[in-house]
Formats: structure tokens, sequence, C-alpha cells
């Protein structure tokens, strides 16, 4: 019986078929290898395909205060704004810093405070001649206490994954 000619693969799709390697050479990227397989047509196919390594699985978790009705009071968001306010003395310079509109910040500063109770800023009104704004020592302890909280959650949450995922998955571990 004669061989039939191999099949003409559609463009971009990928050919692997471990059996029929031939030569590999490594490609800039560490995952890329190129390759030359031989089918058992005896026709050679030429290709980059991805290598098969070993992933590393991270960790991520997300917290945050709510009101009763759902709406959100603090979390990490709120935290980078009150930090870039802290390091930049002021809303605009803060939207300029995390790439937020004024506005955008400026609104969920003022709904934290409203569903606080409490200010987080004061503010010195003067633009370019002066104005700015500061951190309340509300806003202070609030950075500092929920860095501790997010701190301390995201080290049982690793602990947690690495206990019970750890057997079957590379986590929150560098490759070595």
């Amino acid at each position: 019986m004669p061989d039939s000619p191999s099949p003409a693969l559609p463009k971009g799709k990928e050919l692997y078929y471990p059996p029929l390697l031939r030569r590999g050479v490594r490609g800039e990227a560490s995952n890329i290898i190129k390759v030359e397989l031989v089918c058992p047509s005896s026709k050679l196919i030429k290709g980059v395909f991805m290598a098969h390594k070993k992933k590393i699985f991270h960790t991520r978790s997300k917290i945050w205060l709510e009101d009763d009705d759902g709406n959100v009071v603090f979390g990490l968001g709120r935290l980078r704004m009150l930090n870039a306010i802290k390091e930049h003395g002021s809303l605009l310079g803060a939207s300029k810093a995390l790439n937020m509109g004024y506005r955008a910040i400026w609104s969920r500063i003022r709904s934290t405070e409203k569903r606080l109770g409490l200010p987080l800023l004061v503010t010195k009104q003067g633009g370019a001649k002066g104005g700015g704004s500061k951190l309340t020592p509300l806003a202070e302890s609030l950075i500092q206490e929920f860095e501790k909280v997010y701190k301390s959650i995201e080290k049982i949450t690793d602990n947690e994954f690495e206990k019970t995922l750890g057997n079957h998955i590379v986590i929150n571990k560098s490759e070595n």
C-alpha cells in the first residue's frame, strides 16, 4: 500500500507529534522550539512549536470592605488612590500617576467618605497656585491597617493553596 501524502496544514495551525521529532533548536524565547519533523510519508515538515514547560501558578486574592447595601467602602483601589494622593500631594497628581481621571478618583474618595461618615482628605483650593490635598489621620490609619490585613490574608491564602494544591501543581515558587 503506497504512503498517502501528508495532509496540508491549515494556515496558522500547529502540528505537534513527538515521536517524529527529528531535530530541535531552541529559539530566542525560552519556550519556543523550532523543529523539523519527518512524517511517515517521508515528507519533511518544518515549524515553530511551543515547548512543554512546567507552569508555575500564583495565588491571588482580593479583599475589600463594603456597606450593608453592597457598596465598596475600601479596597485595593482606594488604597492605591490614597497612597498616590499622599505621594503627590493632590488629586490631580494622583490621577496622572494612576492614569485615571481626576473625577474618577474624586468621586470614589467622596463615596468612601460618605459611607464612612468621616473625611479622608483635607483639601486646600488653589490649583497650580498652591492647592492640594493631605490625608487625614483616619486615611493614614486605613492605609496602615488595610495593608497589614491584606498581607496577612495573602500569606494565609498562599499557605492554604500550597497545602491543598501543591501536590498537583507548582504554586508560588520559582522554577529551579
